[in-house]
């Protein structure tokens, strides 16, 4: 039992440990409408930066599902900062379109913001029946 507790250990400490942090991203609807927050995971990128921001948007059920982490993990180790929206996590539910506008441009903004982003320097990331 020893044995199996020291190796559980050992493996914990292989791990990778992800520079990740639960944010909070404002977004609207519109002229007029209320500011409304939808929660992301942010990635700092791992090694040398490379100024640039990757937005991930998923299908319906990919966040809950670990795939916009997979891609999250994959950028940030390449220098990119990354933004995870958890826009919805159920597959059958069709989201308002200009709901998801507003958080994709409230994603947008927030990424602007971050230190050391060029605004000039964006990319987004579908992840909708992409494999590598």
């Amino acid at each position: 039992m020893k044995k199996l507790i020291a190796g559980f250990f050992v493996a914990l400490m292989a791990m990778p440990v992800w520079s990740q942090s639960w944010v909070k991203v404002n977004h609207d609807n519109g002229a007029g409408t209320a500011i409304q927050q939808v929660d992301a995971v942010i990635r700092t990128a791992e090694g040398v930066a490379n100024g640039q921001a990757l937005l991930i948007l998923h299908h319906g059920g990919g966040f809950s599902m670990n795939t916009t982490q997979q891609y999250g993990e994959f950028f940030a180790k390449r220098g990119f900062v990354t933004l995870e929206l958890k826009m919805f996590n159920d597959a059958r539910l069709r989201p308002d379109p200009v709901t998801t506008h507003g958080q994709v441009m409230g994603g947008l903004k927030y990424l602007a913001a971050i230190p050391g982003v060029d605004p000039k320097k964006y990319l987004r990331w579908g992840c909708h029946l992409v494999h590598f």
